[in-house]
């Protein structure tokens, strides 16, 4: 992995944000982006603290058919804004 100051002196581009399945497993992942104040989308399920995540959605992150619908929102999500960009 890379740090942010290694990221910065060897000229690499942070992400724009970071979407995250289970926030309670990658807790480590929420924490290092808000530091490098880099927005988190995050499924949140009960037993997680939404308040690292910036967009938290509210859901079960254990569900094989949810994880599946997820993934495939944020998908659409991304292809739809990579489109608009280009236009």
């Amino acid at each position: 992995p890379v740090g942010s100051r290694q990221a910065v002196r060897y000229g690499y581009k942070l992400p724009g944000c970071l979407f995250v399945m289970n926030t309670k497993d990658n807790a480590r992942a929420v924490h290092e982006a808000a530091l490098l104040s880099i927005p988190v989308v995050g499924i949140v399920d009960t037993d997680v603290n939404p308040d690292p995540v910036t967009y938290p959605i509210p859901g079960n992150d254990e569900s094989p058919q949810a994880i599946n619908l997820y993934a495939n929102f944020a998908m659409q999500a991304m292809l739809e804004g990579k489109a608009l960009r280009e236009n």
